[in-house]
């Protein structure tokens, strides 16, 4: 079972079961699904800014055991992010 995470772009709602910095590409955040297809899942304009998506990625997935609120992870824009 993965997470459904909402694209940034808003056009793709995906189901992914890992989540990682792009290794090619040190701005974008990747998402696989179980059948090992790979989506872009936001790109971001500072490294701080994807670790903070992270977290709030990791948050969403602890409060999805606690009280399934909302099931649906929607990727922040760029200029969301603050420190």
């Amino acid at each position: 079972m993965g997470i459904w995470i909402r694209t940034q772009g808003k056009e793709e709602l995906v189901e992914v079961c890992a989540i990682e910095i792009d290794e090619d590409n040190g701005n974008e955040i990747i998402g696989t699904t179980v059948s090992q297809d790979f989506y872009i899942l936001g790109r971001y304009s500072e490294r701080w800014k994807i670790i903070k998506v992270l977290n709030m990625i990791n948050d969403h997935i602890n409060d999805l055991k606690y009280n399934f609120k909302n099931r649906v992870f929607i990727m922040p824009a760029d200029e969301e992010i603050y420190q």
